[in-house]
């Protein structure tokens, strides 16, 4: 059995690339770190900058599944959503908020 859902990464933006070489940087990143937690990217990732006070994130979501069971799924996804608010709780607002609308 297969658990289907959207994958989400973050990475720190330090400046001077282009859109398109942040895309072209952060895929085979984003697609080793979901393979790492058992987890297949099954659309193209959607790369966003989002810029806070503090600095910029490079945020990037994607369509994936996974053959974990589903209750070690959804311990995964809260505790890495705890991650994410711990580090930045109005980026983890904005993500949970756009995961939301999706649905």
């Amino acid at each position: 059995m297969s658990v289907s859902g959207t994958f989400v990464a973050t990475f720190p933006f330090y400046g001077g690339w282009s859109p398109a070489r942040i895309v072209r940087a952060v895929r085979p990143e984003v697609h080793a770190m979901a393979a790492a937690q058992g987890v297949e990217i099954t659309d193209e990732p959607i790369v966003r900058l989002h810029r806070t006070p503090r600095g910029a994130l490079v945020v990037v979501r994607a369509e994936a599944t996974s053959s974990r069971p589903l209750a070690e799924v959804r311990a995964h996804a809260e505790h890495m959503a705890y991650e994410h608010e711990l580090i930045h709780p109005g980026l983890a607002r904005e993500i949970t908020e756009q995961l939301r609308s999706l649905r």
